[in-house]
């Protein structure tokens, strides 16, 4: 029995590409002719073809030419790259799946019932008009497949292996491929069903041109966050750590870097910050021996420095209100109109109704009016 294969495929040439593949179960079979590619009986042409150049390529394993993926009537696809082509067969007579790479010197099987094996190519042409590849096991020549390539209008035709009749109108404009599997008992019986057209892959949606809009915008200081002083950012998350007012004395946020080192009480109208590794000296405007030094930032004014003689809520010390939550590095969080950023460089903190805001870090405090 003869069965037929489905083919991955492209052929572009000057003009609009059709490939043409066999796809499994490709109708019945009838007896084969007797073996081995004899010279082909189509009148000999006595000028090199047009499409010499290309079948040359193609001979020599450069499919640059016929690139693109291919899909037949069934479910079949060939995807040929420049140097290799992939060919897939899912709906074959007898069920089975069939996969293959070929290449210029071969055709490695990859799935079906002769994984595994690799054979060498040879190739023929026939009167400069078309090319075609085959394949055979070497421990069994009954098995043997057959890929031919025919360009825009040259009549396809069975190669000399293959003696079954063209049964339909196969003379076109378009390039085809026609992708054959042989076994013992014959080929396919309409060899016309067995080839494939182009369905041309899809293009590449066009780049729009960067825009002015688009540009990340600079840090307001060195090593904030990009944007700061501006809007919420789209990736912005809301911190979920909010006490309960009807326990503490007011709803309150709080915040904490991964280190532990940075951490922040949040409300609607003002932002608190503190950073455990500052030295008492930070400010040196605000002299410090019991207290510790924090940054203060309302609603609608600047950052600047305090003094906290009492207990920052953050570290989840204080009745009703909830240890900080943990701000990933690279991540931005808000509360009301506060956001908050959190960067191995430091925590940047701003409000987006006022542009104010400041990072700070180990090395201190940097204010920055964004709007």
């Amino acid at each position: 029995m003869a069965r037929y294969l489905s083919v991955l495929g492209a052929f572009t040439s000057t003009v609009a590409l059709t490939a043409a593949l066999t796809l499994g179960g490709c109708g019945t079979k009838e007896e084969s002719a007797d073996d081995g590619p004899a010279a082909h009986s189509s009148a000999a042409t006595t000028a090199p073809s047009v499409h010499d150049a290309q079948l040359q390529e193609i001979m020599a394993g450069d499919f640059s030419s016929i690139t693109g993926m291919w899909h037949a009537a069934g479910e079949g696809v060939l995807l040929i790259s420049p140097d290799t082509i992939a060919w897939e067969e899912t709906t074959g007579a007898d069920g089975e799946e069939f996969r293959a790479t070929v290449r210029a010197n071969e055709l490695e099987i990859v799935e079906g019932r002769h994984a595994g094996h690799t054979l060498t190519t040879t190739w023929h042409r026939d009167d400069d008009e078309y090319v075609w590849a085959q394949w055979q096991l070497d421990d069994d020549p009954d098995e043997t497949w057959l890929l031919a390539f025919y360009p825009p209008e040259v009549e396809v035709v069975g190669p000399p292996p293959v003696t079954t009749a063209v049964d339909s109108n196969v003379k076109d404009s378009q390039t085809r491929i026609l992708a054959l599997e042989g076994r013992e008992g014959g080929w396919p019986s309409d060899i016309a069903a067995c080839l494939y057209q182009n369905t041309k892959a899809p293009e590449p949606a066009p780049t729009a041109a960067p825009s002015p809009t688009t540009t990340p915008p600079r840090p307001p200081v060195a090593g904030a966050y990009r944007g700061a002083g501006g809007g919420r950012p789209k990736d912005a998350k809301p911190i979920t750590t909010v006490s309960d007012p009807t326990i503490s004395y007011s709803k309150c946020a709080t915040a904490v870097m991964p280190s532990g080192n940075i951490g922040c009480d949040i409300y609607a109208d003002y932002i608190s910050c503190y950073v455990e590794s500052w030295p008492r000296d930070i400010n040196p405007e605000i002299p410090d021996p019991d207290g510790r030094s924090v940054v203060n930032m309302t609603a609608d004014g600047p950052a600047q420095f305090g003094v906290n003689a009492g207990t920052m809520n953050y570290p989840g010390y204080n009745d009703g209100i909830p240890a900080g939550q943990v701000l990933p590095y690279g991540t931005a969080w808000y509360y009301e109109d506060f956001v908050l950023a959190s960067s191995e460089k430091g925590l940047t903190f701003w409000n987006t109704a006022s542009g104010y805001g400041a990072l700070i870090n180990r090395d201190g405090m940097f204010p920055f009016h964004g709007k």
